[in-house]
């Protein structure tokens, strides 16, 4: 009943994650107005990276509702320094309600944010519709330029920290075992074993491929490897320090079990370690869920 319970409590946590991933995919950020009683509608879905060296292609989608000529669509865009921004007008691609620009490449780590500007006439009135809808104030679309990885090594660093997460769920399991068993000195002993070194091996995994395999992706990509504390605000470098502090501190502060030199030793009893294991199950659950390559505007 004990590990009946333990496995429901496991499962459902597993079920969440993978809904809010399935959530993700089917629902891209997008900017979408289709409301018949206005005047226009439109549809823009932004895509946030490019390869540098290559243009950024934007597509968007307007429809009028009503009488309407759509006179404009300019797309305004800047680096993050800079004050004023560029411009540039989208084309209308054949007759049809769908309309494109293209703006110029940046080195890869360098990224534009931008704004979209519809101007369209009803009779005499001239009426201008921004894309989002509180621009130019932030949070704006915007558009990284990154270089190439290796695709096997972009496999690889997916795998592991995929990995992690399935092992931490498998260690939540031993856990809650552990945790509900209150006899049996025997079977708490083999458990605990087995909690302690699934967390073991997927802090080892995560650590792995966030901090060396994910450090090397990064300076490909953006041309720095760490943008994180203490040389940047990126979220997802903080995210990962995050979580390989987190499971670290307290690996180390149950680490007499395998090691018996100083200075590691059993700092925590197995019901506590037990016990910040499932808080750091639900912390990780959280930084998971964080989108990647998440920054301060």
């Amino acid at each position: 009943m004990q590990n009946k319970a333990a496995f429901i409590i496991t499962a459902l946590l597993g079920a969440l994650a993978l809904a809010f991933i399935f959530y993700s995919i089917i629902n891209p950020d997008m900017y979408r107005k289709m409301n018949p009683v206005q005047p226009i509608g439109y549809v823009f879905v932004p895509d946030d990276d490019e390869f540098e060296g290559r243009t950024h292609l934007m597509l968007l989608s307007v429809v009028p509702f009503k009488d309407v000529t759509i006179e404009t669509v300019i797309a305004h865009f800047k680096k993050k320094m800079e004050m004023n921004y560029q411009q540039a007008s989208f084309y209308q691609i054949g007759e049809g309600s769908n309309w494109a620009v293209e703006i110029p490449s940046l080195q890869k780590g360098e990224r534009y944010f931008y704004y979209i500007e519809i101007n369209y006439k009803e009779g005499s009135q001239t009426t201008i519709v921004r894309i989002p809808e509180w621009a130019p104030q932030k949070p704006l679309p915007y558009v990284t330029y990154e270089g190439r990885p290796k695709k096997l090594l972009v496999v690889i660093h997916v795998v592991m920290v995929l990995g992690a997460a399935i092992l931490l769920l498998h260690g939540l399991y031993y856990a809650l075992v552990f945790l509900q068993t209150r006899s049996d000195n025997r079977m708490l002993s083999s458990v605990f074993k087995k909690t302690y070194s699934i967390v073991l091996w997927s802090w080892i995994s995560f650590t792995f491929s966030t901090l060396i395999i994910g450090y090397y992706i990064a300076y490909v990509v953006f041309g720095t490897g760490w943008n994180g504390i203490p040389f940047g605000d990126d979220i997802t470098d903080n995210k990962s320090l995050f979580v390989v502090l987190y499971w670290g501190i307290l690996l180390f502060l149950r680490s007499g079990d395998r090691l018996t030199i100083s200075p590691f030793k059993n700092r925590i009893s197995k019901r506590t370690f037990c016990t910040w294991l499932i808080v750091g199950i639900l912390l990780t659950a959280l930084v998971y869920f964080i989108p990647h390559s998440l920054f301060f505007q």
